[in-house]
Parts: C-alpha cells; sequence; structure tokens
C-alpha cells in the first residue's frame, strides 16, 4: 500500500528578525521585475506576468511515461499531491473527504472554515459550493487552499500578508478563485506565503517576501501568483516559516528564503532570494518542512534534517541547530511531517514516532518535553498525518480521522472543548 505523510502545520508568528541585511540589492531583479506588477503586488485574482523567466528542462528517461497530475522525478513517476487531505491549523481544522467535498471545524475568525461567515464549529461542517476537490493545504488553518479536478485553485480565511493570492489584503469567508487561467498541479500553503506548481511544473509563489521566501530575486511581497526565478521544473515543492524548498525533476534540492537559523542547509545563516541548490545529490523523493526545520527523504529510506533544533526536532539526540543536511534514519521511512516543534515519521509498519517538544505539543507522549530522538507513539496505526499548533490529526489505513491535543476552539472536532491525550475518532459522517 502506498504510503502518505502529510506536512504538521504550525501557527504564524511574527518573524522579527531576518538574515543578513534586509536591504540586499536583489541579484535577478532585472530578470523578474515583471513579476507581481508594482511593490504591493498589483490588482485582481491572476498570476502575476512571467518577468522573461524561461524554463530549463530537465533530462529524464521515465517523461514519456508519466501522466499528470503524477510527474517523472529522477526516473519514476510520482505525484506532487501526495494525496495531500487533512489541514489541522492553530485552532482549527479541515479535511477532504470521500466525496470531493471539504469540511472544516473549529475556531473561524478570520473565515477560514470556509462557511461565508466568522462563526466557529465544534463539529465538522462541509463549506459549501467545493466539489471535486482532490487536494487541500493551509497555514495553521487561517487560510486554506483547495484544488479540484478541473486544476482551478480556491483559498479562504486569513489573508493580512496577501497570502491568499487575491491582489489585495481582504480577509475572504468563503473560497475565491487564485490565479485564473493557469491550470494548478498542486499548492503548499505556509506561514505567510504561498507556493503553487502549474502543469509545466513551474513554481509561483505570493504573500510576504521579507526574506526572499518568495524566490523572486528580491524581497517585495506578491499579492497574485508570481513565477519564482530560474526556470526550474519542480516534482514538489513545501514552505516553512519564511522559507520554501523544492524537488526538481531530476531529485535536486533547492531552498530559499529565511536561513537565520540554517534552515536552507547551505551551511551559512544568509537569506537567499532564489532557488540555491542544497548539496549535490539527486535522490531526494519526500520533502518536508515546517517551523524552521526541514527534512528530506532519499532512495532508500533515509530522512536527513537542518535546521532549527532548540527542541530535539531533528530527532539527533541533541538539540544543536544544524545548517546542512544531516542523517537522521538510514533507511525505513516511508512518510513524513513536521511541525513548529516536531518531526514525525511513518516507517514501513505504519507506526509513528516523533521527536521534538512533544508535551507543548500535546502528541500523546506524557511528560516527553523534548523528546531528543524520534518515540513511537503507540495505539494505532496509521497512513497519514498532520499537525496544528497544539493539536494533531491522522488518518489510518481506512481512512479514518483521529484527532487529539488542545481543544479551546473544538478543532478536535468532536463536539466539545476539551483536551483528548489520546487519538479520538472524529465523526465525518452525514457529511
Amino acid at each position: 500500500m502506498m504510503m502518505r505523510i502529510f506536512p504538521l502545520i504550525a501557527a504564524p508568528l511574527l518573524l522579527l528578525s531576518a538574515c543578513g541585511d534586509r536591504y540586499v540589492v536583489a541579484i535577478l531583479e532585472a530578470q523578474t521585475g515583471g513579476q507581481g506588477g508594482s511593490a504591493n503586488g498589483g490588482a485582481g485574482s491572476g498570476a502575476a506576468a512571467s518577468g522573461g523567466v524561461s524554463v530549463v528542462p530537465e533530462q529524464s528517461h521515465c517523461a514519456s511515461l508519466c501522466a499528470l497530475p503524477s510527474v517523472c522525478l529522477a526516473d519514476s513517476c510520482v505525484s506532487p499531491r501526495d494525496g495531500r487531505s487533512v489541514v489541522a491549523g492553530t485552532s482549527s481544522t479541515c479535511v477532504l473527504l470521500k466525496d470531493g467535498g471539504v469540511a472544516c471545524w473549529g475556531e473561524g475568525a478570520n473565515g477560514q472554515l470556509g462557511a461565508g461567515n466568522v462563526l466557529s464549529s465544534f463539529t465538522p461542517q462541509r463549506v459549501p459550493r467545493l466539489s471535486s476537490i482532490v487536494e487541500v493545504s493551509g497555514d495553521a488553518a487561517l487560510l486554506v487552499c483547495a484544488l479540484d479536478q478541473s486544476k482551478v485553485l480556491r483559498c479562504w480565511g486569513h489573508n493580512g500578508d496577501g497570502a491568499l493570492g487575491t491582489g489585495d489584503k481582504v480577509d475572504r469567508a468563503t473560497p475565491t478563485p487564485v490565479g485564473v487561467g493557469i491550470s494548478w498541479l498542486t499548492v503548499r500553503v505556509g506561514s505567510g506565503q504561498s507556493c503553487a506548481l502549474d502543469e509545466q511544473l513551474r513554481a509561483y509563489c505570493w504573500g510576504h517576501n521579507a526574506d526572499g521566501e518568495l524566490g523572486t530575486g528580491d524581497r517585495r511581497e506578491r499579492l497574485v501568483p508570481s513565477l519564482v526565478s530560474g526556470g526550474h521544473r519542480f516534482a514538489s515543492i513545501a514552505v516553512g516559516w519564511g522559507h520554501s524548498c523544492g524537488i526538481t525533476v531530476d531529485g535536486a534540492l533547492w531552498c530559499w528564503g529565511q536561513n537565520t537559523l540554517g534552515q536552507l542547509g547551505l551551511g551559512d545563516r544568509d537569506c537567499r532570494t532564489v532557488p540555491t541548490r542544497v548539496g549535490s545529490e539527486r535522490a531526494q523523493r519526500i520533502l518536508n518542512i515546517q517551523g524552521q526545520h526541514s527534512c528530506v527523504v532519499r532512495t532508500g529510506g533515509a530522512l536527513w534534517c537542518w535546521g532549527y533544533n532548540r527542541d530535539g526536532q531533528l530527532g539527533l539526540g541533541d538539540a544543536r541547530d544544524r545548517d546542512t543536511p544531516t542523517l537522521v534514519r538510514a533507511s525505513g521511512v516511508m512518510g513524513l511531517g513536521l511541525g513548529r516543534w516536531t518531526s514525525c515519521l511513518i516507517d514501513a509498519a505504519q507506526e509513528l514516532s516523533c521527536a521534538g517538544d512533544l508535551l507543548v505539543s500535546d502528541i500523546g507522549v506524557t511528560g516527553a518535553k523534548d523528546q531528543l530522538s524520534f518515540k513511537p507513539i503507540p495505539g494505532h496505526l496509521f497512513a497519514e498525518t498532520h499537525s496544528g499548533y497544539v493539536h494533531h490529526c491522522a488518518r489510518d489505513a481506512d481512512g479514518a480521522l483521529w484527532c487529539w491535543g488542545d481543544n479551546g476552539y473544538g478543532q478536535l472536532g468532536t463536539g466539545d472543548t476539551g483536551v483528548h491525550i489520546a487519538p479520538t475518532l472524529v465523526d465525518l459522517s452525514g457529511l
């Protein structure tokens, strides 16, 4: 059975520090000058102009054998979407339903439940007028994006950084089309910025850009989707708190954005405003970044991580940050998900193990604050997992959804606001 795991979503923070000089001259400004319109990103919901960036095709032996949404990644057909179906956020949760609809619950103050209002709900409620959805992604569920079978992208919720991509900074309480006219393949939402791939495997990003996390060669925010510099063709993309990474179709890893804690994996602490190659390996298979740390799984299931590690979330047995990819586990990792203070993996036996500040994150390991190596989470076998700020949700092999942790806004979907330390089944029947 295909193993799947989803990136753990962490709550947004105001990043008060930046790497290096915040006013460094953008080395590709001339090349990308047309992207995003004005300094405020222009208006409208369409994509920004390409700015003359051309696509440079990487060589591949299996490209002719892969049909979209699958793409050729280093001689293997893979899906950039990975079946992503859960968004567990700061205080709300959304899930992809079996019939292609979406249900959300928890806090709704920013319209993140998509119900057309700012009301909260302690139980799952269907998002109106959404159907044929194939993927959901969200920034701590303060904003959520959904992609349908027609390759139309819609987003809703908090828009203070322009991360909805609607051409303004106005919150939306209902799903709103983004990048009209572009056939989207996959989408990832981070803290203040969003990125997506089109059918040509070109990367677009939009939203906050103080540290170059949009990869446009400058630090100007974009309010509509804007092409990432370099002309790369990406098989997957991931977005964290101020930094972004992608795996190109030849299996190479590229990162850009904030780097104060080494989260770009480049051996220094300098920001990058354009995609920058990380190492020389071409064997990357699974990519996940959240918070200020990053991990990849390479061919054979080897797990490599780097970046912020003050809570032991890299699983290396200590609390020292790393600024280059460091081997955590030599083999057997089938799925990967990260949170602000934690990292979790799924092995071939479908067992979930996590490292980091598990006590604060309410991941169900009592007294496990600063767990410096990966510790099994007993009781269930999981095929997918997703983490919010202090709550967690996971799907088992049968597709049943289980949530646990903090529940102050009803984000567990259990109809109450009490903490649940053990995984609790969420009733999605009747939706």
